[in-house]
């Protein structure tokens, strides 16, 4: 599980599981666990598209944002450059230890 803050100083944390990434799924579309897949790659894409990353970060987060007292669209404003690095930084770090975790270290290397 890695963690973030919003530019509003909300905490939020990204944690990648099966139950996640169905829901990412199941939501976008988008299947995380084979992001070699897709033309291009869905690693290509999540790299170059910054609204498909910030829907499926918000997608890893939706969980929580009854917790917060907040809804999607309230936290997509408080994504700024800044939080969007971090939850960049935070979500290719989680993706890289559930593959590692799985043993599946020709995708941690791909998506570092």
């Amino acid at each position: 599980m890695k963690t973030f803050k919003d530019s509003t100083g909300r905490g939020w944390k990204i944690s990648l599981t099966l139950g996640s990434a169905m829901a990412v799924k199941d939501a976008l579309g988008v299947d995380l666990l084979q992001p070699e897949q897709g033309d291009p790659p869905l690693l290509t894409r999540l790299g170059t598209d910054e609204m498909l990353l910030g829907e499926v970060i918000c997608a890893l987060l939706a969980d929580q944002f009854e917790a917060n007292g907040v809804d999607g669209s309230e936290v997509r404003r408080a994504f700024d450059g800044a939080t969007m690095l971090a939850a960049q930084t935070a979500f290719y770090d989680e993706l890289i230890d559930f593959f590692r975790s799985r043993g599946r270290t020709d995708r941690s290397t791909a998506v570092a």
